[in-house]
């Protein structure tokens, strides 16, 4: 157990993002009360550990997390065409906070209205933007690309729809349980002396290509050409809102092909930690660092040498 102090100081970074009207058609006017599509919030806490935090945001802290272990909050935006992390309200303490009690306004309106939306969806509805928001996970490399084409990715292909059918009660009992809980498909089935890491079973969730494929041996490169997709949904409004405004999604991709993020450039492109740990002290790393402050209130132009004494004493002074 690790022991708690009044000195422990952690930084719990939660990130939230498609809030806004962006790619998804249910959040088409809806979301338009939300001012921004993607938010950073971190957070400075002392006195309290966190042990895990989950893809869905949530935490367990020892002791519980309570208000008195916030030391500190801040707030960002960001999207494809920022090239980086942009600043919300963070000039001084009371604009953070009216931009904080300002998405939370307009987020609870956004929610009210995506809940009456959703209670008037059909079935079929409800199955797409369930299937959409799991398969569109990746959908932000496009973005970044600046080749979103919004029916590659909130139509349902035409041979998957006729499978909708097996959506039923009794199909989510039976197979859907058997994949992805009980792991006991054949083709989920290892040899007896393996054991998976979740698991004391020789069972695993995926199924995996043989590296044989790669001597020759015949495989099925391809399910066909790409087929029309279909949904159930309304059509997607050509809105996105982004840090340069609400786009048409033409105008986005062009954008996005002409944006350029500082960090993934040169030089500075393969600069990793472990690079930073031996180098802390050239001129590169200076300038490195110049520009991920550029827009930091304490922290612009300071480089690559600050120390946490040093962050604290500019605390101190601001």
């Amino acid at each position: 157990m690790r022991k708690q102090c009044e000195c422990i100081r952690e930084m719990l970074v939660r990130e939230f993002v498609d809030l806004s009207e962006s790619s998804y058609p249910w959040l088409d006017g809806v979301g338009a009360s939300v001012p921004y599509n993607n938010l950073v919030v971190p957070m400075a806490a002392e006195g309290v550990h966190f042990n895990w935090i989950d893809d869905w945001g949530s935490f367990s802290a020892e002791p519980e997390f309570q208000g008195q272990h916030l030391k500190g909050v801040g707030l960002y935006t960001y999207d494809m065409l920022s090239d980086g992390y942009i600043p919300v309200g963070m000039d001084s303490r009371e604009s953070l906070i009216k931009a904080f009690n300002e998405i939370n306004e307009g987020a609870k309106q956004a929610t009210a209205a995506l809940w009456k939306r959703l209670a008037g969806y059909s079935r079929d509805q409800l199955m797409d933007a369930g299937a959409i928001t799991y398969y569109a996970i990746a959908k932000d490399l496009a973005h970044i690309a600046g080749c979103y084409d919004p029916d590659d990715w909130i139509k349902i292909d035409t041979r998957a729809e006729r499978f909708r059918p097996l959506f039923n009660d009794e199909y989510g009992r039976d197979i859907l349980g058997e994949l992805v809980g009980f792991i006991s498909n054949p083709s989920q089935r290892t040899n007896d002396y393996a054991m998976m890491m979740h698991s004391n079973a020789p069972t695993r969730v995926y199924s995996l290509l043989p590296y044989h494929v790669l001597d020759g041996a015949e495989y099925s490169p391809t399910v066909g050409d790409l087929a029309p997709g279909i949904t159930y949904l309304p059509e997607k409004e050509d809105r996105y809102n982004t840090t340069q405004g609400v786009l048409g999604i033409d105008e986005l991709n062009a954008r996005a092909q002409e944006a350029s993020v500082t960090q993934a450039e040169w030089p500075y492109r393969f600069l990793c930690e472990q690079w930073v740990k031996h180098h802390a002290d050239s001129e590169l790393a200076q300038a490195m660092y110049e520009k991920e402050q550029a827009t930091s209130r304490l922290l612009k132009g300071k480089g690559a040498g600050l120390s946490r004494d040093d962050i604290e004493a500019l605390r101190r002074q601001s």
